[in-house]
């Protein structure tokens, strides 16, 4: 029976909005800077190929959740169900990487940093002791102390306000730039020349740049754990019928959540391509010629308006941190096996100090990477090709087949457990007719021809993956 307070009409509209929080973050306030440095070509290239990629891949998670009857819980689970546990390790630790929240230090660090430079007129700021000083002092003064707290319901509401601000940040740099074509000025009194559209990336030492962000591509679309999460919770704890909410995720998912994203994305790009210099502005004869942060705010220096936008938006960042860190720490524990009774004294103290243990590995990255599109890189290039693309394609290879394994323990539920292995007992058919219609619609047996193409297919994602981290370091060391 269905839950009276789900309106399935308009339950598309409610999953869309849930994932789009998944897909805009911090990242989004990178894009003009990515986009500029890249040239809008391969911008545009990139984006059209990872959004077309991520319907491949939602395709086949939906089709494979909805197979099993929304029973997995995880994205982990449906994996392994399929392919055992030597997947459970790598899927782990895939998530667990892309859900680092190293770009929530970046970004409330830079903005706090330049509001006292721009309020208390402290110019000492830019210096690059405080520059670094300020992400310890945000970090471990700030963030890691929210997250003692043992319960993080009522961080959650404030946190939620993060998209709002994103989104706000967005709007006030499309002002901007109405602004700028209107009078000829991003900030006040400084007169703007457009510049020279770049086509392409600056010159050929640029192109290692270019192929770092292959992969956070993938990673603008991020809601290939999410949507197993959420069929599994409108299945069962809302027992809306399996054909319905296949129907419903469809629908949010093709006919909103990416096509919004995608131009969200690219419209966000061309605009900082029309608005910013490709070249740098310390060597160029441009008059008021202007850069894009990695961090697009910043870009608009000491401008009240955008002053303003980062203090709150820095503060909304801190009070995230422990809502982000939350389901991260719980992966660890779960993945380390570690036995933890947050009852006790020494359970919360063992609770406290994985979560301390996530906030310097976060805090380290921050420290030695200074901008955050090539910290969304980075961490979309941590096996992070393993869950935005293989994902899709390890499905899509088992479609049609009924799952192999049962793993106790791991989708929390013993009745989830008992419910799911009786369905994959009841897939040996008995009778004669559903023999014959079972072969004509599932092959038991994986064609030679897809066995091949799937190899191709998951050879090429990984080449992709050490293209990009290859690239990604020697522009460290360049």
């Amino acid at each position: 029976m269905i839950d009276k307070s789900v309106n399935t009409n308009i339950l598309w509209i409610t999953i869309s909005f849930t994932f789009l929080s998944s897909c805009f973050g911090a990242g989004l306030l990178s894009i003009p800077g990515i986009a500029v440095k890249m040239g809008i070509l391969p911008f545009i290239i990139m984006n059209l190929f990872a959004v077309s990629f991520s319907l491949f891949c939602f395709y086949q998670i939906i089709q494979s959740q909805a197979q099993l009857n929304c029973k997995p819980r995880t994205m982990t689970y449906l994996i392994s169900l399929h392919y055992g546990k030597i997947w459970l390790f790598f899927f782990d630790l895939s998530i667990i990487f892309c859900l680092l929240p190293i770009s929530y230090i970046a970004v409330s660090a830079d903005y706090f940093r330049n509001f006292l430079k721009t309020v208390a007129h402290l110019t000492v700021m830019d210096d690059p002791g405080w520059r670094m000083g300020m992400k310890f002092i945000t970090c471990l003064c700030i963030m890691y102390p929210l997250t003692l707290i043992k319960t993080i319901k009522a961080l959650s509401y404030i946190a939620s306000l993060s998209i709002v601000f994103v989104f706000t940040s967005v709007g006030y740099v499309i002002v901007k730039f109405g602004i700028w074509k209107s009078t000829g000025e991003i900030i006040k009194g400084i007169h703007h020349d457009a510049p020279k559209v770049p086509i392409g990336p600056l010159n050929a030492s640029m192109i290692p740049d270019v192929l770092t962000y292959i992969c956070m591509f993938f990673s603008l679309y991020s809601m290939h754990a999410s949507v197993v999460c959420v069929m599994y919770e409108y299945r069962n704890d809302f027992q809306v019928k399996n054909d319905v909410i296949k129907k419903q995720i469809t629908k949010a998912i093709f006919y909103l959540t990416l096509p919004i994203a995608f131009t969200v994305y690219t419209g966000y790009g061309i605009i900082g391509v029309f608005m910013f210099d490709q070249e740098d502005c310390k060597t160029s004869t441009i008059p008021g010629c202007l850069n894009a942060n990695s961090n697009v705010l910043l870009s608009f220096g000491e401008d009240i308006a955008a002053v303003v936008i980062e203090l709150l938006f820095s503060i909304v960042v801190f009070v995230s941190f422990p809502c982000m860190l939350y389901p991260i720490r719980k992966s660890v524990i779960m993945f380390m096996k570690l036995d933890i009774d947050m009852n006790t004294k020494k359970g919360y103290l063992k609770y406290n100090a994985v979560g301390l243990g996530i906030t310097l590995v976060c805090l380290f990255v921050a420290v030695f990477l200074d901008d955050v599109g090539q910290i969304q890189s980075f961490t979309a290039n941590l096996l992070g090709i393993i869950l935005y693309a293989m994902s899709g394609v390890m499905l899509w290879y088992k479609s049609g087949q009924k799952p192999e394994n049962v793993i106790v323990g791991l989708n929390d539920d013993e009745n989830d457990e008992e419910q799911l292995e009786s369905n994959v007992e009841s897939t040996k058919l008995t009778g004669e007719t559903q023999e014959k219609a079972e072969l004509i619609q599932h092959p038991k047996q994986i064609t030679k021809q897809r066995t091949i193409m799937f190899w191709i297919y998951i050879s090429l994602l990984v080449l992709l993956n050490i293209g990009a981290i290859g690239c990604q370091i020697y522009t460290w060391f360049r």
